[in-house]
């Protein structure tokens, strides 16, 4: 679930800030690349380079956010020890590091995930 701030202009002409909440789901493409990452960092630990291409306006923001949120949590094969001890996201574009950031606080369950 997303929180996502709209602006309204009221009838006297103030603008009125919403917070609206939105359930999004991943698309086929989305899932799927999620799901391989993590599988194969389940099996074979980190240290591993991947590739993941998207076309524009395919879901990058959120199938960075989603693969970011899972791999915090993730563990290795035994389910003894987790997989990474930190996720960092490096983006190239200040309008997408703002963007995968808020997506990812709001996956934020405990404070300071």
């Amino acid at each position: 679930m997303f929180e996502e701030e709209t602006e309204k202009i009221l009838s006297d002409g103030k603008v009125k800030k919403e917070k609206v909440k939105k359930l999004i789901f991943p698309r086929y493409h989305q899932i799927d690349a999620v799901d391989k990452l993590l599988g194969n960092a389940k099996e074979n630990g980190a240290g591993k380079r991947y590739l993941i291409q998207h076309s524009a306006g395919s879901g990058k923001s959120n199938s960075i956010s989603w693969l970011a949120h899972q791999l915090v949590g993730l563990f290795d094969k035994n389910n003894e020890n987790t997989v990474f001890d930190t996720v960092i996201v490096v983006t190239d574009r200040k309008v997408l590091d703002a963007q995968i950031r808020n997506n990812i606080k709001q996956f934020e369950q405990v404070k300071g995930l």
